[in-house]
């Protein structure tokens, strides 16, 4: 026995193929009766007609897919508006805990840190491209692993920052392994 919904369900669907099934017959017989009306034309008529028709639909389509790909880039361009300073403030606050002895600066409070992480986190995680989010969760893995050896948490480090700069429109082609973390850490040659 069906229930009320299962009727309902059954009903819809079978009113929504009713539908469909009639726009595409209509659709058939109205493309059939233009096609024999078209057939029917003088051939000068015809031709004229079809370069006319041509013409029309050809605008149509080009202005609309400018209009598309304006819309797209319109997108990307407000998408990379929100996500730079999110980078920016992400990557400020890895080198303030980086170099925060290092410029005699008073290192960073874990409750410092912990706001810090949560706010980049939130922002992250709407903005970001999926690289990027990748990155930071190698990152925060790495972070958060008790490590003897800094290199691991260096190269989720230097990830992240490619990730960041793919998404941003750089191609990263040529750099090499370590030469982003060769440009603020000394001695990464001695880890390796």
């Amino acid at each position: 026995m069906l229930t009320s919904e299962q009727l309902k369900r059954f009903f819809a669907i079978a009113i929504g193929f009713t539908l469909v099934g009639g726009l595409a017959w209509g659709l058939i017989v109205l493309t059939r009766t233009f096609w024999e009306a078209f057939t029917q034309l003088n051939p000068t008529v015809a031709a004229g007609m079809l370069a006319a028709v041509t013409t029309v639909l050809v605008s149509v389509v080009s202005v609309l897919y400018s209009k598309h790909l304006e819309q797209k880039l319109n997108i990307r361009k407000e998408h990379r508006e929100k996500k730079v300073p999110v980078y920016e403030d992400l990557i400020t606050f890895l080198f303030r805990v980086i170099y925060a002895q290092k410029e005699g600066a008073e290192p960073l409070s874990d409750k410092e840190i912990v706001d810090t992480y949560s706010r980049l986190t939130q922002n992250a995680i709407i903005w970001a491209s999926d690289d990027v989010i990748k990155a930071f969760h190698k990152f925060r893995a790495a972070s958060l692993a008790k490590q003897e050896n800094y290199l691991p948490l260096a190269l989720s480090v230097e990830d992240l920052f490619l990730a960041i700069r793919r998404d941003l429109g750089h191609k990263n082609h040529g750099i090499a392994p370590g030469q982003l973390l060769g440009m603020f850490i000394n001695d990464l040659h001695k880890s390796a």
